[in-house]
């Protein structure tokens, strides 16, 4: 299991944009292409994905920021 943390480069995030897109793409069952970036045009490949459920929000404790954390199992 995966806990991909959703985009937003600052304050709460929200399931809109790319969230959104991904929000999507577990809504309809489709697998997800994982990638880890390790570096400046350094990336790993996971292989694909598949999501369960709805996003859920998870508190940062250090920074009180709202973030979306999505639930994917490894196909």
């Amino acid at each position: 299991m995966l806990w991909y943390i959703g985009w937003g480069p600052s304050g709460d995030q929200s399931v809109e944009r790319d969230n959104e897109s991904l929000r999507l793409a577990i809504a309809r069952g489709l697998p997800i292409h994982v990638f880890e970036k390790l570096g400046k045009n350094r990336y790993f490949d996971h292989g694909q994905w598949i999501g369960s459920g709805a996003p859920e929000f998870h508190l940062e404790p250090s920074t009180g920021r709202k973030r979306v954390v999505f639930i994917l199992t490894k196909l």
